[in-house]
Formats: C-alpha cells, sequence, structure tokens
C-alpha cells in the first residue's frame, strides 16, 4: 500500500467528496446542462446551510419527491451534508403507498421541485452560511431505502455512511480491490444514471460514480420512456457504462437505434436478477464492452461482482 491511499481515510460521505470539491471535472450532465464537482459540492453545502437555518437536525428524515434533474442531486447531496437521512420517494408512486412511506419515517421535510428551488435560492446570513456543518461518522445513517417487502408493504432499510465508502470507493484501502470497480475506475468515463430514484440501485450508480471522480449522465423523466430516448441520452452524454436490469435492456434491444449505442460502451454491468444465456448471448453480439454481474444484500447495499466470459 503508498502512503498517499493510507491518508484517505473518509468517515462520511461529504469527507469522501472533500478531494473533489475544488475540481472543475463535470459531475452530472443532464439534457443540455451540466455542473462541475465543484459547483455540486458548493450548491450541496448552500442546501445543507439552508435546511440548517430552518431548524432541521441531524438525524432528521427529510423525504425527496422531485422529478429528474440536476436539481435533485443538488438536493440529494444537501440532505446527506446536513447529516440528515434521505427518503426519496417516485413521483410516480401509487398515493398509498406515498401515504404509507410518509407516515412510516416521519420526515420533518418534504422536498419538491417548488420548494427545491426556495433551498436552492435561499437568502442566507452570513451567520446561516458559516455555521459549521454536522461531523458525521461512518456509522450515522444517510438513507432509508423503502422496499416492496415480501408482504407488498413497503419497508425502510436504513443506510450507513461507510457502506458507500466500503464498496463503492476504489483503492488499495477501500474497494477491496473488486473487479468491476476496479475495471470501471481504469476504463470508463461516464455512467448512465437511469435507475428509479427511490430504488437502492440508484444510490448505488451516484456514488459508484462521484466517489471516483467520474461523470454521470442522469436520464430525464422523458428520456426514461422510450429506447430512443435512451439511447439519444447515452450518446449526447458519451456514457460509456451501463448498469441495470439486464431483461430491460434486452428488451430495448429489440429497437436498432438503442443496439447500436451498446457497442459506444466500455462496460455492461447488470444486476437485480440472473440474465439468461440467450441475453448474454445477444449483449457478446452486439457490444465488445467488458460483461459484469453485481449481486448482492439491496437493504445494506453491499454487492459482490465478477465478469461474464464470452
Amino acid at each position: 500500500m503508498n502512503d498517499k491511499n493510507l491518508k484517505y481515510n473518509p468517515r462520511s460521505i461529504p469527507e469522501a467528496l472533500s478531494r473533489f470539491e475544488n475540481s472543475e471535472k463535470t459531475a452530472l450532465i443532464c439534457s443540455n446542462e451540466k455542473i462541475s464537482y465543484k459547483e455540486l459540492i458548493a450548491d450541496a453545502k448552500n442546501v445543507a446551510h439552508a435546511l440548517i437555518a430552518r431548524g432541521i437536525n441531524k438525524g432528521d428524515r427529510v423525504v425527496i419527491e422531485m422529478s429528474r434533474s440536476i436539481n435533485f442531486l443538488r438536493i440529494f447531496l444537501g440532505v446527506i451534508y446536513a447529516g440528515c437521512v434521505d427518503v426519496t420517494i417516485h413521483n410516480g408512486w401509487p398515493e398509498q403507498q406515498r401515504a404509507h412511506v410518509i407516515k412510516d419515517c416521519s420526515p420533518s421535510l418534504i422536498v419538491d421541485d417548488k420548494n427545491a428551488y426556495e433551498l436552492l435560492s435561499a437568502n442566507l446570513s452570513s451567520e446561516d452560511s458559516a455555521r459549521p456543518l454536522p461531523i458525521l461518522n461512518g456509522d450515522d445513517s444517510f438513507q432509508i431505502v423503502y422496499t416492496s417487502g415480501s408482504t407488498g408493504i413497503p419497508k425502510g432499510a436504513v443506510k450507513c455512511h461507510q457502506i458507500p465508502i466500503d464498496n463503492y470507493v476504489e483503492n488499495e484501502v477501500f474497494g477491496k480491490g473488486d473487479p468491476m470497480l476496479c475495471y470501471y475506475v481504469k476504463n470508463c468515463q461516464c455512467m448512465l444514471l437511469d435507475a428509479n430514484l427511490a430504488f437502492a440501485v440508484a444510490t448505488l450508480q451516484i456514488f459508484f460514480a462521484l466517489m471516483n471522480g467520474k461523470s454521470l449522465a442522469f436520464a430525464t423523466d422523458e428520456e426514461l420512456k422510450t429506447s430512443k430516448g435512451l439511447a439519444d441520452c447515452i450518446k449526447n452524454t458519451n456514457a460509456d457504462v451501463i448498469f441495470g436490469v439486464p431483461s430491460r435492456y434486452y428488451q430495448f434491444m429489440e429497437d436498432p437505434e438503442f443496439a447500436n449505442v451498446l457497442k459506444r460502451l466500455n462496460m455492461i454491468a447488470l444486476t437485480g436478477e440472473l440474465p439468461s444465456n440467450k441475453m448474454l448471448d445477444a449483449f457478446f453480439d452486439i457490444s465488445d464492452a467488458a460483461l459484469y454481474y453485481s449481486y448482492g444484500n439491496s437493504f445494506a447495499c453491499i454487492f459482490y461482482s465478477g465478469q461474464y466470459k464470452k
């Protein structure tokens, strides 16, 4: 191990991201908008200060119910920087499911597209802006993900800061030499963020990229509606990694335009279900991308991975 990596020992998500806070590299691309790491982290800190100025405290639950945009990630990270616990709700959920989650998590605040703008444009006093953000540790919670559960009633799974640090940071101290993570860091630049934001895989996509200084291509709600929309997103953002459920991508491959963009990719990562041999053959026939699988405990977002060989 080299001394440089030994010194990198983050205790929280904000600490893990701090090494990029002055970077001008693109962190996020969404539609025609781009934002650098430097801008994104500064915006997240401002949101955190705005939340604290509203009386939101460390450990409070904050529900995020927003459309897919750069503002979502600003708010998501701002909630984390404030020491709060994110509970993201998909804006297409049935009202009964939404009501259950809100009642169960008892949030101190619900952030939608309208009051997200208020948080992002808050006119903070010099005193509020100078107030230190909470000190966070690995065992502090940052998110509750609600799954359907065996009964069909959504159940909340709590995730702490140490989980993404241990699983998604690639170096000799963290990442444990995971083959997929190592390949991604060495060979890829931009990951497509196309997962449902309320699902654990979306958190994986976000931190897989941001904790390693890579870019995220954030597919909008409109782009997710069709295979053509997703293909256009991949082309326009130069995404070179997709990470998702194989049956969904396999279905999209019936569209020649989507199948063609797979040729641009450096890596295809499959999760959520085991692909059939027919699916694997289809991926190999179309693309030369490295094909990996990732499975594990979605409640903890801990995964193991390996590579499919042709």
